[in-house]
């Protein structure tokens, strides 16, 4: 376990230092993290489970990506429809690309380059798209990991707060949920509004945009994490005050353990495995970017690639990109279930 948090921290380190070899860093943590579940149901026992739940995961994947190919291509209009090319170019480039062929010639010749390890060329660009990827998916990883940092101490923050400086019933406690319920129903271009007005425009505390330096990265970051934070410290606060009542606790207040040392080291640390199902999804939608977010502030990242391959039809980097975001997807919410039974044998995850 220690070995594969080790191995990730390396991994996202290694997206500031090189850039340059993102492909390369992140095939050997693909091979760790396999390696990890391979011995971790070997363990358990449970490698049956665990090659269900790969497969079950396999399908998925082919599925959507199956549904995205058909329907991108039912868009009305091609990406090579330009004014500027002549239509003998246009027909050119069309049969180049297998545009004139069926859609299941279309699929065959996608699924063999995919099979080979060809992710293909943009329509758009020409540019292969493994070298696209390499230039907007980093940025969009730090801003992910910088927003996931910060949705978990500002969550922690928000329960400590609850539980140390606000008494049940009162006044404080009213105000409380109060603005964390309209922190949880605030979008996130909402947030980024607000605090761009108020940081960057008002007090100019902040850069309002653009991805050059470590001062950038906080606003993207906060506008993007204060959403899943709320929803985080609200999770976190049913699991402690449903933890409160149990009757182990009221056996350690009457050998008069104190109330912060009860919540610290024995309460914390089981509430928190109520929340590892819901680090899965936040994990993968923050860590490959947000669509809004990446645009408000010029942000070249994963999500602003999406919206530009989809205004511009970029059939083969729509599809690479859905099935990025699919993977991800899958990947984080396997790794919180796996996490879940590792660090609770009572719960069977897989």
């Amino acid at each position: 376990m220690w070995l594969l948090l080790v191995c990730y921290i390396l991994y996202f380190l290694s997206l500031w230092f090189l850039p340059d070899h993102v492909l390369l860093t992140t095939k050997i943590s693909l091979l760790f993290s396999v390696l990890f579940f391979i011995y971790f149901g070997l363990k358990k026992r449970r490698l049956k489970q665990l090659l269900r739940r790969l497969v079950d995961a396999s399908f998925t994947i082919v599925f959507v990506a199956l549904v995205c190919f058909i329907l991108v291509r039912l868009i009305p209009g091609t990406p090579l429809a330009l004014d500027e090319l002549s239509p003998e170019v246009q027909k050119q480039l069309v049969k180049t690309y297998d545009l004139d062929q069926p859609i299941f010639i279309q699929l065959k010749n996608n699924v063999a380059q995919l099979v080979q390890g060809d992710l293909g060329e943009s329509l758009v660009s020409g540019r292969k798209i493994s070298y696209i990827l390499s230039y907007y998916v980093p940025r969009s990883l730090q801003l992910g990991v910088i927003a996931l940092v910060f949705c978990i101490l500002l969550s922690f923050l928000f329960l400590f707060v609850k539980i140390f400086f606000i008494k049940d019933g009162s006044r404080a406690e009213q105000v409380y949920l109060f603005v964390l319920s309209s922190q949880m129903a605030m979008p996130s271009f909402l947030v980024a509004a607000l605090l761009s007005y108020i940081l960057a425009y008002n007090f100019s505390l902040l850069p309002m945009g653009l991805w050059l330096g470590p001062a950038h990265y906080l606003l993207p970051a906060l506008s993007l994490c204060v959403r899943p934070a709320s929803i985080l410290t609200e999770l976190l606060i049913n699991s402690v005050e449903s933890e409160l009542g149990q009757n182990y606790v009221q056996a350690l207040k009457a050998k008069g353990v104190s109330r912060t040392r009860v919540i610290l080291k024995h309460i914390l640390p089981v509430a928190s495995l109520s929340a590892l199902g819901f680090l899965g999804p936040l994990a993968s939608s923050l860590l490959t970017g947000s669509f809004v977010i990446e645009y408000m502030f010029a942000i070249p990242g994963a999500g602003s690639l999406m919206v530009d391959s989809v205004l511009n039809r970029d059939y083969p980097v729509i599809l690479v990109m859905t099935l990025l975001f699919c993977i991800l997807l899958q990947f984080f919410n396997f790794l919180s279930d796996v996490l879940s039974e590792y660090l609770n044998p009572q719960v069977e995850a897989l």
